[in-house]
């Protein structure tokens, strides 16, 4: 018998079958995008003043959803992972003491001058006081004969038992309390003030800190209890002490702090977009038209993208979202989008060769309207990014 060497088996290459599809596949979707935008252009040729104006007119009538706007910031629904460990936690303390619903947390912190004590009668009477004030906060009610409740009726946890053994010490002295840290002892009870007490040195205490939950029965509770605890922390921002400082915590107060910080960069990005339009204007001019002309081109430049962050908003507003300070800035984003490609469609209009206005037309669609359409999907997919995480 005769043996042969083995010879390889020949490798085919992946690559022309690539390139084959691919060769095949390119012109398929430019063809695709030539019969699209032709038919488009076709259409606006055809009925200019009718596009025009249901354009407009639906614009406005979707707009008009603006009317239900709110501004609303929530750091924990709105900035958290979804797969965060805070919320696994919230869900076993609820399952823990069979609440329905998360309950509302408040801190109210009291921190003392440079070699002062807050166990210093003096300064522990102020932060008692304002701490009776503000649980005393009138809840507001829509219906004036029913019963006026306050934040006290909602709270069902509080640091109350610490602060009433600090008081009987400070006030009475008596030998079966005695406040130390990180231990009290109450007629023979420890009493861990490790959350209540901060700073403590040399017999003295820096930082008092009372934590206040509350279970409201619905929502609209809930929102008069932030309400409250709003009205609570500005009435602190007025108030001045030579004693003491006090510091109120609370979810509403960060997302109204949110809320705040957006509203204070309106005017700069104002002045962002004055100057954008500014460097549009002086491009425009480029192209030798009258003065009116380049307004009137401008000012379509730049009401079609805001006319599409508008209509968005309105669309969340309608359907009762609420408009945090990372949708408030959205319109900017596409204004900025929106003129780029307005200048990709107005050099491709007054560098065409054509003639005839329906074939120029046509023309710049085919050949800017990819590519317009490709910004448009991947800035959706940049933003919806998140949704997939």
């Amino acid at each position: 018998c005769t043996c042969q060497s083995a010879r390889p088996l020949p490798v085919v290459s992946a690559v022309p079958f690539r390139q084959v599809t691919y060769n095949r596949t390119l012109p398929m979707i430019l063809e695709c995008h030539r019969i699209i935008f032709q038919g488009i252009a076709s259409i606006i040729v055809a009925r200019p003043a009718s596009v025009l104006t249901t354009t407009l007119l639906v614009s406005l009538v979707v707009s008009m959803g603006n009317i239900y706007i709110r501004f609303k910031d929530n750091f924990r629904a709105g900035y958290s992972e979804p797969n965060a460990p805070s919320l696994a936690e919230h869900l076993a303390y609820r399952s823990f003491y069979d609440f329905t619903s998360s309950p509302y947390m408040i801190g109210l912190v009291g921190e003392c001058e440079e070699g002062d004590s807050m166990l210093r009668v003096d300064v522990f009477k102020l932060m008692r006081k304002d701490i009776d004030l503000g649980l005393s906060t009138i809840i507001p009610n829509d219906d004036p004969t029913d019963q006026r409740h306050t934040l006290r009726d909602y709270c069902i946890f509080s640091s109350e038992a610490h602060f009433s053994a600090i008081e009987e010490s400070i006030n009475y002295h008596s030998e079966n309390i005695h406040i130390e840290y990180p231990n009290s002892t109450v007629f023979a009870q420890r009493l861990s003030m490790r959350r209540i007490m901060y700073g403590v040195k040399n017999g003295s205490l820096k930082i008092l800190f009372y934590t206040m939950m509350f279970q409201p029965e619905s929502p609209d509770i809930l929102a008069k209890i932030k309400s409250a605890e709003l009205a609570w922390y500005q009435r602190l921002e007025k108030q001045e002490s030579s004693l003491l400082r006090l510091h109120l915590f609370g979810d509403e107060l960060v997302d109204n702090e949110i809320l705040v910080g957006s509203v204070s960069t309106i005017p700069y990005l104002v002045v962002g977009g004055v100057l954008m339009l500014t460097v549009a204007f002086c491009a425009l001019t480029r192209y030798n038209q009258s003065f009116i002309s380049t307004i009137g081109l401008l000012l379509w430049t730049a009401m079609c993208p805001m006319l599409a962050g508008i209509m968005a908003i309105a669309i969340f507003s309608f359907r009762g979202v609420a408009v945090n300070c990372m949708m408030f800035i959205t319109p900017f984003l596409v204004l900025g989008v929106g003129v780029d490609d307005a200048f990709l469609m107005i050099h491709n209009w007054f560098h065409s060769t054509e003639v005839d206005g329906s074939s120029r037309l046509s023309t710049m669609l085919v050949e800017v309207g990819p590519s317009v359409t490709l910004t448009s999907f991947t800035n959706v997919v940049a933003f919806l990014a998140s949704c997939f995480h």
